[in-house]
């Protein structure tokens, strides 16, 4: 007996259960590659070694239908969008350790507000 998908209208609400333990992984880069099955989201750290080689570790591979790609990438452009009306707009260029803040830099920043969005 084949399977018909249920009607996007009669799915019920639904509790995410959290089973420990939950990964964290910091990610500075990414990359991605697509087929016609699914998208594979490779999420990885960039860092200078102590030789001043700088390298990209993959730490982690994420992959899923493009269907949920899709609405995975609609809900971080949302979240985006809500970010920078909160905070302002994201720069896209890096400023490094050693140059002296933009002036688009946010008035918390400049009060010394901490960023509730930092990792610890």
């Amino acid at each position: 007996m084949p399977l018909t998908p249920m009607p996007s209208n009669k799915l019920k609400p639904f509790r995410v259960v959290e089973e420990p333990p939950i990964v964290s992984v910091y990610c500075n880069g990414s990359r991605l590659a697509v087929g016609i099955y699914d998208f594979r989201f490779l999420f990885a750290e960039v860092m200078m070694t102590s030789g001043g080689e700088v390298v990209q570790v993959d730490r982690v591979s994420v992959v899923m239908s493009p269907q949920h790609a899709k609405r995975f990438i609609e809900s971080v452009a949302a979240k985006v969008r809500e970010y920078e009306d909160r905070f302002g707009a994201i720069p896209e260029e890096i400023q490094s350790e050693d140059e002296e803040p933009k002036a688009n830099a946010s008035p918390e920043s400049e009060r010394g507000v901490e960023d509730p969005l930092k990792v610890p």
